[in-house]
């Protein structure tokens, strides 16, 4: 029983959201991910909360349409004009089979400079 509080704690601390820049190489690439848990494979249990710190119970953000907001979000913010090679896709890691499983969304596109997407 302890152990299984345990893992429950720590699976509720795990749902996160993350937006990363990396400006290496001449480029600004932007990494977004999204994870969470869902119990019994369909149940969302805790994801990442895409407007804070925390994490939100029972309510699913692990989508690719949050991904892409985080990301228009950075375009905004980092006044940015475009992006390119946008990909995106969808992990999914059994924990406690039939239980638990986590579930990730990637997303990455290369940003593009204002003054360089006006040309």
């Amino acid at each position: 029983m302890k152990r299984l509080a345990f893992i429950l704690a720590a699976v509720a601390l795990a749902g996160c959201s993350s937006v990363q820049i990396c400006r290496e190489g001449g480029h600004d690439m932007c990494c977004v991910r999204t994870s969470g848990w869902k119990l019994f494979n369909c149940i969302p249990f805790v994801s990442g909360n895409p407007e804070g710190w925390c994490c939100r119970f029972f309510s699913n953000t692990v989508k690719v349409e949050t991904n892409i907001a985080l990301l228009d979000k950075t375009i905004r913010d980092g006044d940015y004009g475009s992006v390119s090679n946008l990909t995106s896709h969808v992990t999914e890691e059994p924990m406690l089979p039939l239980l638990l499983k986590r579930v990730v969304c990637h997303t990455s596109a290369e940003l593009i400079p204002r003054e360089a997407s006006e040309r």
